[in-house]
């Protein structure tokens, strides 16, 4: 399963990578009031192998994940590799050149990690379309956030 969302930002793909360079989409996550995020090590939030822990609760149940950006390309990727006790992910975040400035899309790719992550992909497979529209309002959100920052 895929869950994608994309939207346009105002800027030139060179400078909204570098926004997303000053501000990273895990820094950006941590403004969510019901998500903790952890930095789990000393590298710059843009290098290869930066690593965060995110931890949320879930239907009563406490949860976390592991982070670690496992490909950098500028001005055009980031790609993320997550991996939770039920679920493992890759987030690839994309920049392209489009008529109004850069076009930024985001596909989130889960597997299962077991039974239990099987159950949770069958949930979200029943929910998708809510899934993908509460994460395109979020990155619509983000872009404006992004722009704001350039100025």
């Amino acid at each position: 399963m895929r869950i994608k969302a994309e939207t346009e930002v105002a800027l030139a793909p060179g400078a909204a990578f570098d926004a997303l360079a000053a501000l990273p989409p895990m820094e950006h996550l941590a403004r969510h009031r019901a998500l903790e995020v952890a930095r789990l090590d000393a590298t710059p939030p843009t290098a290869e192998g930066a690593r965060w822990r995110l931890a949320f609760t879930l239907a009563g149940r406490r949860h976390s994940v592991d982070v670690r950006l496992a490909r950098v390309a500028r001005p055009e990727l980031l790609l993320f590799e997550s991996r939770g006790e039920a679920v493992a992910a890759t987030t690839r975040l994309a920049l392209a050149a489009s008529g109004h400035g850069a076009r930024l899309r985001v596909v989130l790719t889960p597997e299962p990690r077991g039974l239990a992550g099987r159950v949770v992909m069958q949930a979200a497979r029943l929910r998708r379309e809510r899934i993908e529209a509460g994460l395109a309002a979020r990155l619509e959100a983000y872009a404006r956030r992004l722009e704001a920052q350039v100025g």
